[in-house]
């Protein structure tokens, strides 16, 4: 498998949906992988400030004990960074990922799809996570695997 920064691109979605399980399996508690879309920056803010990031297509997941916390950037229509069709959001809705007004332990503001499954289903989440880059419009060669905190 590839590095934690990998930008390999890949053929096909099914090498990504490995890549992504064999990441998500091998998680420590509270690392946190990212997959989307490669992050680009804003304009600058000023000399000396730094531009911030602009929103992208993406998909992370944390793990907590034996739970992983997957998440998938969030439509405009609660508040979340993607343009996302009415008909694509029932798409991931029927995928099992849960809007924030879904979820009971949602902090006002969240802005964020999310599933919950038991590290032993990493292949659901994986799956799950996948699709929903396909339904954000992404292409196989265009996702990078990021870990926050490393390279």
């Amino acid at each position: 498998m590839s590095d934690p920064g990998s930008t390999a691109p890949y053929d096909g979605w099914d090498d990504v949906r490995t890549e992504l399980e064999y990441r998500l399996r091998g998680l420590a508690d509270g690392d946190v992988v990212v997959l989307g879309e490669p992050q680009q920056q804003g304009p600058r803010r000023g000399l000396l400030r730094r531009s911030k990031p602009l929103p992208g297509r993406y998909v992370q997941a944390l793990r907590t004990g034996d739970l992983l916390s997957g998440e998938c950037v969030g439509a405009r229509l609660f508040g979340g960074d993607a343009e996302i069709a009415a008909e694509d959001h029932e798409r991931l809705r029927a995928d099992g990922w849960l809007a924030p007004a879904d979820l009971v332990d949602t902090e006002p503001g969240y802005p964020n799809y999310r599933c919950d499954l038991p590290l032993d289903e990493a292949g659901v989440l994986a799956r799950r996570q996948v699709e929903a880059l396909v339904v954000l419009g992404l292409e196989p060669a265009d996702v990078v695997f990021e870990v926050p905190g490393r390279g």
